[in-house]
C-alpha cells in the first residue's frame, strides 16, 4: 500500500474524495483513508473520518506471506522442507533448482478468495533434497510475468483478475515469498556385515558371536536401542549324519527391537573323509579247474585291506576270513563264500562293501546247436543250390554244456543227393542229429529237404476288347486314339498260367500295327492271334480284330432368298441391327461328318438413315467335303426433315389484353415442320404468355426444334414476340412522427412526414388521429395497381429509475442516483448533479424525507417523474466474525471486530470487547452503540454462536504378516472422530504411509488429530501445558506392531549316506523325510518322484512329511512342497541314485504329477505367490480368467530364473477367478480367490 496524498480536506463522503484523481471505487484498490469531514480551511480544529476496504469485492488479487519452515529428516538419505503460507486468490508454486522434485518444482497450492463458501487460505509448500544440500525456494504465483523457470497454470484455480485496461497477469508479479536455510542433520541408520565364509575340517562347529560388534562395523543406531539375534538355518549335525555340516548363521541387527540389517555367513565343517581301501576282486572259478590256488590268493587279499581318513579308523570284517575254506569243482550245487567289509570310526561307518569267492555248480548243461530249417523247394525250381546249403548247415551244428561236447549223425551227410525238379513224384531226404559227452546225449532231432512234383496246368486267361469298331465320320486322331487304346487292351488283358515259366505269345508285333485313315471307301479291318505257352507245350490261340467302316456323303447347305427394307420401317439402328441379324440367321446347314459353317467375314447392318446393300456371303467344311451359299440385304433411305418459323413480333404499350392475346396465339402457330420419319419437335415448351404487368415490358423468344432419328441433334430456327409495358403511379416512400403521449396528428403533418415525391391527391386511412400507423394510397390504371405509402406515429415515453438510496457517513442525509432514458432531471428536495450518460445524482436529501425527481425531454418537451422512499438510515455500522474453539477442551474461541464506526463503543453479552480475549463454546452477544445516544437508529447487535469439535478419537485393527518376505499386514482405520485426520508413520517419524495398503513387519504409530490444530491461540505455555496432560483431546494415537513368521525352510533328510540308496534291503525301508523349520505348524506336504527309469514308484500317500517308496536303477529327483497354515509355501530337492541294475533307457517321468503348481495366500488381497513344481528355461504364460471366461490377465515369462512368481493383480474386483499356467512341460488350471475386503 503506497501514499496516494496528504493534507487535503473534502466535505465529499467517502468514496468521492478528490485526491489527486484517486478512484476509491476502483477494483484494484485496497485504500485506507483518512479526512476532514469539515472542510473549513481549519486544520487545528478537525473531525476526521476514516474508512479502509477494497473498491470492488468481485475483484480477485493476490497477497502471500510465509510462516517458518520445517525440515523433515527422511529415511532415504533425503530430507523434505515445508514452507507454510498464506494468501488468497492465487495459484503458487515453489522452485529450487537444488532439489530432487522433477523439474525442481513442488507440487501447485491453490488459496481462494475469503469470501467462498469454503475459504482456502493457508498451504504448504513441499520440495525434497538430498541430505547435505542447502536450499533456497522462490515461491510465485503461476501467472508471474517473470518467473524463475517455466510453469503452465493447471486451469483448476483461479489466478488474479487482470487490471483494467491491463489484460495480463492482475498483481501475479507481486505475489512471490522466498524460504532458504541450510540442510538439517540428519541421523542415518546403518551397519556393515564383516563376517566371512568358513569351510574347514573338524568335528565341532564354531561358536555364534554375541556382541553386535563381533559381526557388523560402522553401527549407527540413531539413539535405538541395539540387539542381536542369531539363527543357524541347514545342517549344523557334524559327526552325527556322517557328512559334517554345512549351514548359513543368520545374525540379524534390531534397533528398537525392529529388524535394521542382517549378516549371512555359510559354515562348511567336513569330517576327514573316512575312507576302506578297494576290496579284492570278486573271484568265480572256472568250471572244471581247481579253485584253491585261486581261494588261498583271495583271503590274503582281504587280510591285507586297510581304513584310512576319520577318527580312529579300522576295518571291520563281518567274519573271519581265516576261517573259510571251499571244496572241489565237481559238487552240483555252486560253493558262494561272502564277506562284507567297512570302515569305522567314531562317527560311524563306511557302507559295507561285499566280496565273494564262487565255485560254480557242475550242471548237466550238454545242447545240441539248432539244426537247419526243413526245406521244401518251389515248383520248378532247381534243388541244387539249396539242397549244399542244408548239407553245409547241417555240417556247421555244434555241441556245447557238458564236458568234452561233440555232434552225431545217423546217415553220412557227403553221401546224400537229390535229382532235378521235373519229376512227376515229390523226393523227400530226412537226417537224424544228436549231441554227446563224457556222460551221456540228448534226443535225437531230425532234419529234412523235400523237391515237390511237377504239375501240367498251363492255360491262356483274358478276352478280346470290346470297344474296336468306329463309324465312317471317325477323324485320323479319334482312329489313332481308339486304335492305341485297343492295341494296349490287347498287350494287357492277356496273361498266361500255371505250367513252369508260362508266358503270353502274339502272331505279330502288336505294338508296331499302324492304324487305319479317315475318310476310306470300304471298311478297314486289323487282326491279331494269341495263344500261352511254357517250358513245354502252349494253348490254342485266339483273334482280336479292330474296324473302321467306310465313310456316306451326308452333307446340304442353307438356300438363302435376298432381302430389301424402307428406312423408315425400322424406328432407330438397333431394331434395324436386329432385323439383319434374324438375315444372317436364316445361313445353316443339315448332315456331314461334324461340319462347321461360319460367315466369310464380320457383316454389319447398312446405315438406318443412309441405306445401302451387304451381301453375305457362309461357307461350311466338312472331314471329308465342303459348301457354300450367298444372298443380299438392302435398305432404302427416309425423306429429308425441314422446319419453318414466323418472323418477329412487336406491339406497343397501349393494346388490349384480348388483342395481345390474338397476336400471341396468330404467332405461335405459324411454327411448322416437314419430311423426316416420326418427327417430333418441341412446341409442348412453347413459352407461355406472361400476365401483363404495370410498368413491365413482355419479351418472349422461342428456338423451335423437330427431330427424328436421323436428326438427333434437331433441325431449327427462332422467332420474337415483344410488347411494351405501363408506367406506375408513386405514393412516396414510408415516414415516421413523434409526438408526446397523449398527443395527436393532421394530414399535413403526416404528408410532410412521407419522404421521396409523393403523387397529390391521395387519401389516409385511418383518420388522422394519435399515434399509430396511417396508410397514404394513390389509385393507378389498369394494369399497374394503386401505390400505398405509411407513416408510422410514435408516442416518447420518457422513463426514469433509481438505484437504491445510499445513507451518508454523517447521520442525517441520503442521497440516490437516477438513471433516465432523456431530459433534464429536477427534484423537490435536495441537490442534482449530472454524472453523464443519463445518469443523475440527486444528494443532501433529509434522512426521514421521501422525494419527487422529475425528468423533461427537449424535442418534443414531454416530462416524466419518479418518487424514492426515504431509506432506513443508521447511525452505526458494525461487523462480526467468530472463531470456533480449534480442540475439545481448550475454550480458545475468538471473536474478531472486523468493523466499527469510530467512536462506538462495543460490548460482548454486556462486558467490554477485549481483543485478545477467549471464548468457551456458547452463544454471544455482541452490541455497538454511541455513549449517551439514546436512538434507536444508533445501537446494533449480533448473536453469535461459538461450537467445541468432538473429542478426538481413533479406533484401528491391523493383521500380521502371512508369510515371510510378504509385506501384506493391513493396518485399517475402523473409526474416526468428524473433522479429524490421521497419520501412519513407521516407528513415529518419516514419510505418511497411510496411502499404503499393505505393510512390512514393524512399529507404526497411528496419530489422529483436527486438521487446525496448528492454528491453536493458546500461548506456548499453554500449548505445552495441554500436551503435558496424561489425556491431551487434541491428539489420539494408537500404536500398531506388525509381526513377521520365521521364514518357512524345507531339507529333505535320507538315513542313506552319498545319496546312494542300497537296493537290496529290507522291503519298506527306503524312505526319505522332510524338516521344516518357521512358518505357522500345522504344514500341508505334497511330494514328487522324478526319474528316468520306470521302476522306481511311490509307496502309499505322497502327503505326509516321510515319503516311502521302492527303488529302481539310477538317478531320482526327490521334490517335496511344503505349505503351512497362513497359505505361505517352500520347496526342497534333493538328487540321488541306487545301486539297481539298470536294464534299459527311460524317457524321464514324474512319478506324481507331470506338471504343477501352487498359490499363496489364497484367498489373496491382490498380491499372490504361484510356486511352480520345477522352473522352466521355455516360455512360461500365466493367465486369469473370470467366471464367465473373459481373460483379465496375462504375462508371458521366459527362462525363468526360480520357481515362484509374483502376481500383481490388486485392480481386479474382488470375485472368484481361474488361475491358468502353461509351459512346454503342461499346462494347468486352478481356483484364485481375490478378496479386497
Amino acid at each position: 500500500m503506497t501514499k496516494v496524498s496528504c493534507g487535503v480536506e473534502s466535505s465529499n463522503t467517502w468514496n468521492t474524495i478528490p485526491i489527486n484523481g484517486a478512484d476509491f471505487l476502483q477494483a484494484t484498490n485496497f485504500y485506507l483513508a483518512v479526512w476532514d469531514q469539515d472542510a473549513d480551511g481549519d486544520v487545528e480544529i478537525n473531525n476526521f473520518k476514516a474508512r479502509f476496504g477494497c473498491g470492488d469485492a468481485s475483484f480477485e488479487t493476490c497477497s502471500l506471506t510465509t510462516n517458518t519452515s520445517e525440515t523433515v529428516c527422511n529415511d532415504d538419505g533425503t530430507f523434505t522442507v515445508n514452507v507454510p503460507i498464506e494468501g488468497i486468490n492465487g495459484e503458487f508454486v515453489g522452485y529450487d533448482s537444488n532439489s530432487i522434485n522433477a523439474n525442481g518444482l513442488s507440487s501447485t497450492v491453490c488459496l481462494t478468495n475469503i469470501s467462498d463458501s469454503n475459504p482456502v487460505t493457508t498451504g504448504i509448500i513441499t520440495l525434497t533434497y538430498t541430505q547435505g544440500s542447502s536450499y533456497n525456494i522462490e515461491i510465485f504465483e503461476t501467472n508471474n510475468s517473470n518467473p524463475p523457470t517455466t510453469i503452465s497454470p493447471s486451469g483448476t484455480c483461479d489466478n488474479p483478475d487482470p487490471f483494467p485496461g491491463d489484460p495480463n497477469n492482475g498483481n501475479s508479479d507481486d505475489c512471490i515469498a522466498s524460504a532458504s536455510g541450510n540442510a538439517p542433520l540428519c541421523c542415518v541408520p546403518e551397519a556393515t556385515c564383516n563376517l566371512t565364509n568358513i569351510d574347514q575340517e573338524g568335528c565341532e562347529i564354531p561358536t555364534a558371536f554375541t556382541s553386535p560388534e563381533d559381526v557388523f562395523s560402522n553401527i549407527e543406531s540413531c539413539n535405538a536401542i541395539v540387539t542381536m539375534t542369531v539363527e543357524d538355518l541347514g545342517d549344523t549335525d557334524v559327526c552325527g549324519d556322517g557328512d559334517g555340516a554345512d549351514f548359513t548363521r543368520t545374525y540379524t541387527l534390531l534397533f528398537d527391537g525392529t529388524e535394521f540389517a542382517t549378516c549371512e555367513q555359510n559354515i562348511i565343517i567336513t569330517n576327514p573323509e573316512l575312507t576302506l581301501s578297494a576290496k579284492p576282486t570278486d573271484v568265480v572259478v572256472a568250471a572244471c579247474d581247481d579253485p584253491a590256488d585261486e581261494f588261498a590268493t583271495w583271503i590274503s587279499d582281504l587280510n591285507a585291506m586297510t581304513a584310512s581318513g576319520g577318527c580312529n579308523a579300522e576295518v571291520e570284517y563281518s567274519v573271519d576270513p581265516n576261517t573259510l575254506s571251499v571244496d572241489g569243482y565237481c559238487n552240483t550245487t555252486a560253493q558262494v563264500v561272502t564277506v562284507n567289509i567297512n570302515a569305522k570310526d567314531d562317527c560311524g561307518e563306511t557302507t559295507p562293501v561285499t566280496a565273494t569267492f564262487t565255485v560254480p555248480a557242475y550242471t548237466n548243461d550238454l545242447a545240441l546247436s539248432a539244426k537247419p530249417a526243413d526245406v521244401t523247394t518251389d515248383a520248378c525250381e532247381d534243388p541244387a543250390v539249396k539242397f549244399g546249403q542244408w548239407i553245409s548247415d547241417l555240417n556247421a551244428m555244434t555241441a556245447s554244456g557238458g564236458c568234452n561236447a561233440e555232434v552225431e549223425y545217423d546217415k553220412v551227410l557227403l553221401e546224400l543227393s537229390v535229382d532235378g525238379y521235373c519229376n512227376t513224384t515229390a523226393q523227400v531226404v530226412t537226417v537224424n542229429i544228436n549231441a554227446k559227452d563224457d556222460c551221456g546225449e540228448t534226443t535225437p532231432v531230425t532234419a529234412s529237404f523235400t523237391v515237390p512234383a511237377y504239375t501240367n496246368d498251363l492255360a491262356l486267361v483274358g478276352e478280346c476288347p470290346t470297344d474296336n469298331v468306329l463309324d465312317g465320320c471317325s477323324t485320323d486322331a479319334e482312329i489313332g486314339l481308339a486304335f492305341d487304346a485297343w492295341k494296349a487292351s490287347v498287350l494287357a488283358n492277356f496273361s498266361a498260367t500255371g505250367g513252369c515259366n508260362a508266358e503270353v505269345e502274339y502272331s505279330t508285333d502288336v505294338s508296331a500295327l499302324e492304324a487305319p485313315t479317315q475318310c476310306g471307301s470300304v471298311d478297314q479291318v486289323i487282326s491279331v492271334a494269341i495263344n500261352a505257352k511254357d517250358d513245354c507245350a502252349e494253348t490254342t490261340p485266339i483273334t482280336c480284330t479292330f474296324t473302321v467302316q467306310a465313310y456316306v456323303a451326308t452333307l446340304v447347305v442353307t438356300d438363302v432368298a435376298n432381302e430389301s427394307y424402307a428406312s423408315c420401317d425400322y424406328a432407330d439402328q438397333t431394331l434395324l441391327n436386329t432385323a439383319f441379324q434374324d438375315f444372317l440367321d436364316k445361313f445353316g446347314f443339315t448332315g456331314g461328318c461334324d461340319a462347321t459353317g461360319e460367315l466369310a467375314s464380320a457383316y454389319s447392318a447398312p446405315d438406318l438413315c443412309l441405306g445401302g446393300t451387304v451381301n453375305v456371303t457362309y461357307n461350311v467344311t466338312d472331314l471329308c467335303e465342303n459348301g457354300s451359299d450367298t444372298a443380299s440385304f438392302t435398305i432404302t433411305p427416309s425423306p429429308v426433315l425441314e422446319v419453318s418459323c414466323p418472323a418477329n413480333v412487336n406491339l406497343g404499350s397501349s393494346l388490349t389484353a384480348q388483342e395481345i392475346q390474338d397476336a400471341y396465339d396468330t404467332w405461335k402457330a405459324s411454327f411448322t415442320k416437314t419430311g423426316g420419319c416420326n418427327a417430333t419437335d418441341n412446341l409442348g415448351s412453347f413459352p407461355d404468355l406472361p400476365i401483363n404487368e404495370c410498368d413491365t415490358d413482355i419479351f418472349l423468344e422461342f428456338e423451335y426444334i423437330a427431330i427424328d432419328r436421323c436428326n438427333l441433334d434437331g433441325v431449327s430456327c427462332s422467332s420474337t414476340f415483344n410488347i411494351k409495358g405501363r408506367e406506375p403511379v408513386n405514393a412516396g416512400e414510408n415516414g415516421e412522427l413523434i409526438i408526446c403521449e397523449g398527443g395527436t396528428v393532421s394530414e399535413e403533418e403526416l404528408f410532410e412526414a412521407l419522404q421521396g415525391d409523393p403523387n397529390p391527391g391521395g387519401t389516409w386511412s385511418p383518420e388522422p388521429n394519435g399515434a399509430g400507423t396511417y396508410f397514404y394510397t394513390v389509385a393507378g390504371t389498369d394494369p399497374c395497381p394503386d401505390d400505398v405509402a405509411t407513416v408510422e406515429v410514435e408516442e416518447l415515453i420518457l422513463s426514469i429509475s433509481a438505484e437504491e438510496p445510499i445513507c451518508d457517513e454523517e447521520f442525517g442525509e441520503y442521497s440516490v442516483v437516477v438513471q433516465v432514458s432523456e431530459g433534464t432531471v429536477t427534484s423537490n428536495y435536495g441537490e442534482v448533479f449530472n454524472n453523464g450518460n443519463n445518469s443523475w445524482t440527486v444528494y443532501d436529501i433529509p434522512y426521514d424525507q421521501n422525494v419527487a425527481i422529475t425528468t423533461t425531454s427537449s424535442n418534443p418537451e414531454c416530462e416524466s417523474s419518479i418518487e424514492v422512499i426515504a431509506p432506513n438510515c443508521v447511525c452505526v455500522e458494525l461487523e462480526v466474525s467468530s472463531f470456533d474453539v480449534t480442540c475439545f477442551g481448550l475454550d480458545d474461541g475468538k471473536i474478531i471486530i472486523d468493523f466499527v464506526t469510530e467512536g462506538a463503543t462495543v460490548t460482548v453479552n454486556g462486558q467490554p470487547y477485549d481483543l485478545n480475549m477467549m471464548y468457551e463454546p456458547g452463544t454471544y452477544i455482541v452490541s455497538a452503540f454511541f455513549e449517551g445516544n439514546d436512538f434507536e437508529e444508533c445501537v446494533i447487535t449480533e448473536e453469535l454462536t461459538i461450537v467445541e469439535p468432538e473429542l478426538v478419537d481413533i479406533e484401528v485393527s491391523s493383521t500380521n504378516i502371512s508369510c515371510y518376505g510378504a509385506n501384506d499386514g493391513t493396518i485399517t482405520v475402523e473409526s474416526l472422530s468428524d473433522g479429524a485426520f490421521y497419520t501412519i508413520k513407521k516407528n513415529g517419524y518419516g514419510a505418511d504411509l497411510s496411502g499404503q495398503t499393505t505393510f512390512g513387519p514393524g512399529t507404526y504409530v497411528i496419530v489422529a488429530s483436527l486438521i487446525d490444530n496448528s492454528l491453536s491461540r493458546l500461548s506456548n505455555t499453554e500449548d505445552t501445558n495441554i500436551k503435558n496432560r496424561t489425556f491431551d483431546p487434541c491428539v489420539d494415537v494408537v500404536i500398531v506392531v506388525i509381526t513377521e513368521p520365521d521364514p518357512l525352510t524345507a531339507q529333505i533328510q535320507s538315513k542313506f549316506n552319498d545319496s546312494l540308496i542300497p537296493c537290496e534291503i529290507k522291503e519298506g525301508d527306503h524312505s526319505v523325510t522332510v524338516g521344516v523349520q518357521g512358518g505357522t505348524a500345522p504344514y500341508d506336504y505334497t511330494w514328487y518322484m522324478s526319474s528316468a527309469n520306470p521302476d522306481w514308484s511311490i509307496i502309499g500317500s505322497n502327503t505326509g512329511p516321510i515319503l516311502s517308496f521302492d527303488p529302481g536303477p539310477g538317478v531320482v529327483l526327490f521334490t517335496v512342497m511344503v505349505i503351512d497354515a497362513n497359505g505361505c509355501m517352500t520347496k526342497a530337492q534333493v538328487k540321488m541314485f541306487s545301486d539297481c541294475q539298470d536294464e534299459g533307457n527311460f524317457t524321464l517321468r514324474n512319478e506324481s504329477v507331470d506338471f504343477n503348481f501352487d498359490i499363496y495366500p489364497n484367498p489373496t488381497s491382490g498380491l499372490a505367490n504361484v510356486l511352480l513344481s520345477e522352473k522352466d528355461n521355455g516360455d512360461t504364460t500365466v493367465e486369469v480368467f473370470n467366471l464367465v471366461g473373459t481373460l483379465v490377465f496375462s504375462k508371458n515369462y521366459r527362462d525363468l530364473k526360480e520357481d515362484k512368481l509374483l502376481l500383481e493383480l490388486g485392480d481386479l474386483p474382488s470375485q472368484v477367478y481361474y488361475l491358468k499356467v502353461s509351459s512346454d512341460k503342461g499346462t494347468k488350471i486352478k481356483k484364485l480367490i481375490l478378496d479386497r475386503d
